[in-house]
């Protein structure tokens, strides 16, 4: 929600505060309280979304666990079924053996890329021979 809702509004005002600070590089009183009036305004409007959210979702969205009723979000969830909790578990359980195989594959990656700097230092002693070769020339005894 707070991305969504707020994250036009924001950049505007970013985008105000920084057209005002390069006029003079200085804030002028005016253009502070002008600034000050947008930010209070995006910060009401944003509370005027969050609570017509609420409504639409028929869940008290405010309630910083102090309700445990069927209207708050952890009445809600506290009201999940069984079978909506195994769901749940077995989700979890699927993103777990993914991190996991994700890991693994690091891992491995990191294990050929150890192995690609091992050759490419194994190569530039080479270049030294040659270039020695290159100079010296073979010598027969």
């Amino acid at each position: 929600f707070k991305y969504k809702a707020l994250q036009v509004p924001i950049e505007k005002f970013y985008e105000d505060f920084a057209a005002a600070s390069e006029s003079d590089n200085t804030l002028t009183e005016t253009e502070i309280n002008n600034l000050r009036t947008k930010l209070n305004g995006i910060i009401t409007n944003a509370g005027l979304e969050f609570d017509e959210l609420s409504k639409l979702a028929n869940i008290d969205l405010s309630a910083a666990g102090g309700s445990v009723g069927g209207n708050s979000l952890k009445g809600a969830i506290k009201g999940i079924t069984e079978q909506q909790a195994e769901l749940l578990a077995g989700q979890f359980g699927g993103l777990r053996i993914s991190s996991l195989e994700q890991l693994q594959t690091a891992r491995n990656a990191l294990s050929v890329l150890n192995k690609i700097e091992n050759n490419t230092s194994r190569i530039a002693n080479v270049e030294g021979y040659l270039r020695k070769f290159d100079i010296d020339g073979i010598k027969i005894k």
